[in-house]
């Protein structure tokens, strides 16, 4: 039952600083983050803190060394001792940590519970200067007034500017060191307290200003680079395409240059055998010429006798025309011994009987 209430416990505390978280970024009108921004925002913050905490815890250190001199000087052994071990205790620790985050190689954002434990963490840091605020007060030690205030609002002033990525730690922080220097201011004189009080007030303005400048430039960085992650796989992914197109290319022009290869391999083969056929060719061609020469020679002849035949055959077409010549003037004669023969038997005819006497005359 004691582990599972302790279980319980953790888990309401962690779901109160969670809201808290949360709340801090509406009241400082900060833009809402889906998962993948508020995960990258974690892991600035990591690097942010494994960065300056170290320095600043060291400062700390520094700062409660002379605090507790000086109490000690002015009589306070044991609280001082007492006190000045609790910040020496919580600087080591923090530096552990800070050394653990540096360290730690993660592939992952850190979860929520990074946020949590930076706020427990911040509250644990500032602690000590609220109970000194509290402790050294004027109306105790009124001669540490004046160092106690200037360590105090220079510790409010760091833990807004060193912790601006996480608003919530860093109010945490600053708000407790600013609860110290308010307890003081309360110890002061009426006069004296009027004007603190309003520089206080002053203060607290500023520092909430710059710290929702300062968490919104974080934010703005975590989104451009997002984007900026976003561009680059673009890219990559374009250079991945393109390269795959250059293979591609690649592979049709060596496609493409066997095909030709083997294209002008035939090629090669078909212009060998087409010289060895024109030299076959040309044998024939040869074999050929010497075989018309021999026909031109004999159309020669050949024309020498169509010639002669040419010149008989107009011979004897003029002897042809002669003998149709003869043949007509034959016919000629014929015709006119005909045409006598005609005309000596109408004669005849016509004197039958002197044709009678003449034979008698004749007998």
């Amino acid at each position: 039952m004691t582990a599972r209430n302790g279980a319980s416990d953790k888990g309401r505390l962690g779901v109160l600083l969670q809201r808290y978280h949360l709340w801090i970024g509406q009241k400082l009108g900060l833009p809402d983050l889906d998962e993948t921004e508020a995960g990258l925002l974690r892991r600035l913050q990591s690097e942010v803190f494994s960065a300056i905490l170290p320095p600043v815890l060291i400062s700390n250190i520094a700062a409660a060394v002379v605090t507790a001199a000086v109490a000690i000087w002015h009589g306070w052994v044991l609280a001082a001792v007492g006190w000045f071990t609790c910040v020496v205790v919580i600087g080591i620790a923090g530096l552990r940590r800070t050394r653990a985050l540096e360290t730690r190689q993660r592939a992952e954002p850190p979860s929520e519970r990074f946020t949590r434990r930076t706020i427990v963490d911040s509250a644990i840091l500032a602690l000590p200067w609220l109970i000194a605020g509290l402790w050294l007060n004027p109306s105790l030690v009124p001669e540490m007034e004046t160092l106690v205030a200037t360590i105090l609002a220079g510790l409010i002033f760091a833990g807004i500017f060193t912790m601006a990525s996480m608003p919530a730690a860093a109010l945490t922080f600053s708000g407790m060191v600013m609860f110290g220097r308010l307890a003081q201011v309360i110890y002061t004189p009426l006069d004296q307290a009027l004007s603190n009080l309003a520089l206080l007030i002053i203060y607290s303005i500023i520092l909430l200003v710059s710290l929702r400048v300062f968490a919104r430039l974080y934010i703005d960085r975590v989104r451009s680079a997002l984007v900026a992650s976003r561009l680059r796989e673009e890219a990559l992914s374009r250079a991945a395409r393109e390269e795959d197109r250059r293979e591609s290319a690649e592979a049709h022009a060596r496609g493409f240059r066997d095909e030709v290869g083997d294209i002008m391999n035939a090629f090669m083969n078909s212009a060998e055998r087409m010289t060895e056929a024109a030299i076959m060719l040309r044998t024939i061609a040869g074999a050929t010429h010497s075989s018309l020469t021999s026909a031109v020679s004999r159309v020669a002849y050949a024309s020498d006798d169509i010639l002669s035949v040419e010149i008989c055959s107009r011979r004897l077409a003029d002897s042809i025309g002669q003998i149709r010549r003869e043949t007509d003037t034959t016919s000629g004669l014929v015709g006119a011994a005909a045409a006598d023969i005609a005309t000596d038997l109408s004669v005849r005819a016509a004197h039958p009987d002197d044709d009678s006497r003449h034979r008698v005359g004749c007998e």
